[in-house]
């Protein structure tokens, strides 16, 4: 377990030969971009132990946040939608992350995330979709679908 970053602190990698060039790559996921720019700003202050080496950070915030209001109403037809199917109320919540709704709610267009597949592992070798969960998922995502496009 790695213990928490202070500024100055030391990053520590084992010896390399001098034509090799050592590459770490750090992602900060967050809906705030103080909150990445800050993680930036940590990761930049550390200093190194070998010789000749550097650090350098590139990036920054990759995509824009999901303003929290910019979907209230469509928030609010999923809601009914899920009372009026017996579902159990829906629950809005930030969670950091990123996803492709980031750049829709960008341009203006009322937005929800996480309608899709229940699952774990994302994109790598473990990845699963708990399949069981999805099936009364279906019926909320169809009557908002249907009433969104008539």
């Amino acid at each position: 377990m790695v213990g928490p970053v202070t500024r100055g602190a030391a990053l520590a990698l084992p010896a390399m030969p001098a034509d090799v060039e050592e590459l770490m790559s750090c992602e900060s996921f967050s809906a705030d971009h103080a909150t990445v720019a800050r993680s930036a700003e940590v990761i930049g202050a550390l200093g190194t132990i070998t010789p000749g080496a550097r650090l350098e950070v590139l990036g920054g915030a990759g995509r824009p946040p999901i303003e929290p209001g910019s979907s209230a109403d469509l928030f609010a037809l999923a809601s009914r939608v899920a009372a009026e199917l017996g579902q159990a109320p829906l629950r809005g919540t930030a969670v950091g992350g990123a996803s492709d709704g980031n750049y829709t709610a960008a341009t203006g267009s009322p937005t929800l995330d996480s309608l899709g597949a229940v699952g774990g592992g994302a994109h790598g070798d473990t990845e699963y979709v708990e399949v069981a969960r999805m099936i009364p998922c279906a019926p909320l995502l169809a009557e908002l679908i249907t009433r969104i496009v008539r």
